[in-house]
């Protein structure tokens, strides 16, 4: 069973150390979810994957548990002013960064 989130991760993106967000007043995760979905796609259409590629849903889970494998780990709040890593399950942020592919 071909996993293409996995290898769009290996050869699309670098882990990452979250920034500090001066307009919360705390450290958080780099790339939000949409960004990287957005990545995501137009890499499938490239690599040829087409219904291979993953739907929205999956990839939001799979990420999330790769955030919580990952050394940076997971925290999510119920509030973005909780000021969590990886701000709340409807606006997510991942220590992972797109690279191009220059």
């Amino acid at each position: 069973d071909i996993n293409p989130l996995d290898k769009f991760i290996e050869q699309r993106c670098k882990p990452t150390d979250s920034i500090y967000q001066l307009s919360d007043h705390c450290y958080r995760a780099p790339t939000h979810f949409q960004d990287i979905y957005y990545e995501y796609k137009i890499w499938c259409r490239e690599q040829g994957y087409g219904a291979k590629c993953w739907e929205k849903k999956k990839v939001y889970n799979h990420l999330v548990n790769w955030q919580r494998d990952c050394p940076y780990g997971l925290s999510l709040g119920q509030t973005v002013k909780e000021g969590t890593q990886n701000g709340t399950t409807r606006m997510t942020y991942f220590n992972l960064v797109v690279i191009s592919e220059d």
